[in-house]
């Protein structure tokens, strides 16, 4: 006895038309497979699947086409701030969550109409020197992350602020821990004089 099995079915919309490949196997009782067919059948949307089957029952799924893009918006104003540990410059796996969401929301935009801002800083506890240099390198961190994940901005600012402008008390551990952080600013080129 045969068994005529239906392997795989896509369809793919377009504005006019559905493109539906259907794969079948003949197999027999021992679960064997004797031959293998592809055929693809054009319809117009109205037509009925069934009969462009060749009267086999099938499910269809639907996809919009990968190539059709959606319309780039313009960047008005993206702030955000990621935290950094103690004496660290590397980033925290929610700092590279975080980023990762601003990094798609940025390239929804015409990446090379943005500027992007990065201020890093660092808590109080050693020297300033070596605080001012780290403040630098997560801001770098944060700078390299993005560009791998596809923000093309036109021009990048990287700025080392060190221990100044603390947002919270140093002498506390959750004052330093607000204090360790890389501020970052997404803005349209135009905008961007006013920082």
């Amino acid at each position: 006895m045969r068994i005529q099995s239906l392997a795989s079915l896509i369809v793919i919309a377009s504005a006019t038309s559905f493109t539906v490949g259907c794969s079948t196997a003949n197999t027999d009782t021992a679960g064997t497979e004797n031959q293998n067919d592809y055929e693809l059948v054009s319809m117009k949307i109205d037509q009925d699947v069934y009969n462009a089957t060749g009267g086999k029952s099938a499910v269809v799924s639907v996809e919009t086409p990968a190539e059709q893009e959606q319309p780039k918006q313009e960047i008005t104003h993206i702030e955000d701030v990621v935290y950094f540990e103690f004496d660290s410059k590397e980033l925290t796996a929610e700092a590279e969550q975080k980023l990762e969401k601003l990094a798609n929301e940025a390239k929804k935009s015409e990446n090379e109409n943005i500027v992007v801002v990065l201020k890093g800083f660092a808590d109080a506890t050693g020297p300033e020197e070596y605080n001012q240099e780290l403040s630098k390198e997560r801001a770098q961190n944060v700078k390299a992350f993005l560009e791998s994940n596809g923000v093309e901005a036109r021009e990048y600012n990287v700025v080392a602020l060190g221990e100044s402008n603390p947002v919270a008390d140093n002498d506390t551990k959750q004052g330093r821990a607000q204090n360790r952080r890389v501020v970052l600013v997404i803005e349209p080129t135009e905008s961007v004089a006013s920082f």
